[in-house]
């Protein structure tokens, strides 16, 4: 659930709101859904550092009533519903201090009058936690979606071909289905989701793992060749770029061998063995490892040969991505034992696609 806290100072000017909101860390931007009367102004807040913020916060400089209030302007803050406990917090900070600046009063929609957030101490995730979480949710968003997507889509054959056809009818026609093309375009997306899975995972671990950090600073510089650029030197410098996420660059997670190879060496975490289980998906099973290693495959052979999977139908694609769905999960669930963390108990996507 998304929280609104309004509030109304004693007295306080549209400048002095403004640097508030600025010295709290705030930047000007601009509010698509632009409800508010006209010479409002738009903020939003995020914390990036150890992954606390998963939303931020918003917050709108906006004018009162003369009549009901004192001052002129006031301040709208909102938290969204999968805004993280730190961003809460800081709704909370914000006009708490406001309120020790300007006076008056505040209104929490879910509370009532001069009531804050309350906060569970349950709701703290540590960085690697966050970290991972926002990995998990955003690779299962894009699943969830593309799910969606083809579960929409109506197949239809190009004929109705009688029964004892030849076969080489039979494969022509195959060859020439519309929707052949389209699972095969979409194989990349499901290799490209376990890509960016294994290598964002990678990059938080290592980042709170001591000894993982240790067996990274044993690499020679000429095997990290994301870092010969004075471009990533500045980045780094600047905060705009991370030096784990350097790092992961180094590394192939477009090969399944090649990702259960440098999550064993640098974390200890056997990816291998985590998805050699048989599991059963539209009337088949099979060990989850191996049907990625054929995904991977399938990709392999389209995006260098341009040879699409004849037998890739809608059915066929569902199967893969409910493959590559089973396997982030697997994989989520083993590092919170291994690593003891939470992640999957706070997502709004575990389950659905199982």
């Amino acid at each position: 659930m998304s929280i609104v806290i309004e509030y109304y100072p004693s007295k306080a000017s549209k400048e002095s709101l403004r640097d508030f909101l600025t010295s709290q860390g705030f930047s000007k931007c601009r509010y698509f859904l632009s409800p508010f009367p006209k010479g409002s102004l738009y903020y939003s807040w995020f914390n990036s550092e150890e992954y606390k913020s998963l939303d931020g916060m918003e917050a709108v400089i906006f004018p009162l009533s003369e009549v009901e209030h004192s001052s002129k302007w006031g301040i709208f803050t909102r938290t969204r519903v999968w805004a993280s406990a730190y961003d809460r917090e800081k709704q909370n900070t914000v006009i708490k201090n406001a309120k020790k600046l300007f006076g008056g009063y505040f209104y929490n929609d879910s509370q009532g009058k001069n009531r804050y957030i309350k906060i569970d101490k349950a709701e703290y995730l540590s960085p690697a936690e966050t970290g991972i979480f926002q990995v998990y949710e955003r690779v299962k968003s894009q699943i969830s979606k593309l799910k969606g997507a083809i579960d929409e889509y109506k197949e239809s054959d190009l004929w109705n071909l009688a029964e004892g056809t030849h076969k080489d009818i039979v494969q022509q026609v195959n060859e020439n289905r519309p929707s052949l093309a389209l699972y095969n375009s979409l194989l990349p997306f499901l290799v490209s989701v376990l890509e960016h899975y294994f290598k964002e995972l990678f990059t938080v671990l290592i980042e709170f793992d001591k000894s993982a950090y240790a067996k990274i600073q044993e690499l020679k510089l000429k095997e990290l060749r994301e870092f010969h650029t004075i471009e990533n030197i500045y980045n780094i410098k600047n905060k705009v770029d991370k030096i784990e996420a350097l790092i992961a660059k180094s590394f192939n997670f477009q090969n399944i061998e090649m990702v259960n190879q440098t999550f064993k060496k640098y974390l200890d975490v056997d990816i291998k063995k985590i998805l050699k289980v048989r599991k059963r998906v539209l009337g088949k099973t099979f060990v989850i490892y191996d049907e990625l290693a054929e995904l991977i495959q399938r990709r392999h052979w389209m995006i260098h040969h341009f040879g699409f999977s004849t037998d890739l139908n809608k059915e066929r694609y569902i199967y893969f991505l409910l493959v590559t769905n089973c396997a982030i999960d697997l994989v989520a669930l083993e590092l919170q034992k291994v690593k003891k963390l939470k992640i999957v108990a706070h997502s709004m996507y575990y389950g659905l696609l199982i």
